[in-house]
């Protein structure tokens, strides 16, 4: 198994936000953006609030479920004479279930989302990638073919990038032991 990557540092975020839409837009391959601090442009709806608020849902409407169905169905006592489905009472559970269920949706939807999971990546080898940590806006690319390379290479230059660099990485198999990098 091998990839190769372009990593291209760009010295500033307008730049780096141009080059990831262009990029983007041209479709030459995975795209890993990485930056000094965190970037304030409009962003979408998250996944991971998203993946809280329908795991917060189910919990809402599960928890209900489950008490309606233990007063009316399973277990059916008279209690002070107050209807089977006494929902108002039921509130205080459904309420907190939906919220157990979302906070662990949050969590799994992280670990998932983040790929927190993941031990190694071959970018992390990567030399540009720790200028990234101070004071670079730094894009991984791994292109879809040589031609796509190429491309991005010469657009990431018409952009103005401060330093670009080819990365090969060179995976054995699993059976003859770990993983060799090397740089182009």
């Amino acid at each position: 198994m091998s990839g190769d990557y372009l990593v291209a540092s760009f010295a500033s975020e307008g730049a780096f936000a141009i080059a990831c839409e262009r990029l983007s837009a041209e479709g030459l391959g995975e795209l890993y953006p990485f930056t000094p601090k965190p970037i304030m442009a409009d962003r979408p709806i998250s996944s991971i609030s998203l993946f809280a608020f329908v795991t917060g849902m189910v919990g809402v409407v599960g928890g209900f479920a489950m008490e309606a169905d233990a007063n009316i169905i399973a277990y059916p006592l008279d209690i002070g004479g107050r209807p089977k489905l006494s929902w108002p009472s039921f509130v205080p559970i459904a309420f907190e279930i939906g919220m157990l269920l979302a906070v662990i949706g949050v969590i799994v939807s992280f670990f998932l989302f983040a790929g927190v999971g993941r031990l190694y990546s071959p970018i992390d080898d990567c030399d540009l990638l720790r200028r990234a940590l101070s004071d670079r806006w730094v894009i991984a690319l791994r292109p879809r073919s040589p031609e796509s390379s190429r491309r991005a290479r010469d657009l990431c230059e018409s952009l103005g990038a401060a330093e670009i660099e080819e990365f090969r990485h060179e995976m054995e198999s699993p059976r003859s032991g770990g993983a060799v990098a090397s740089q182009l």
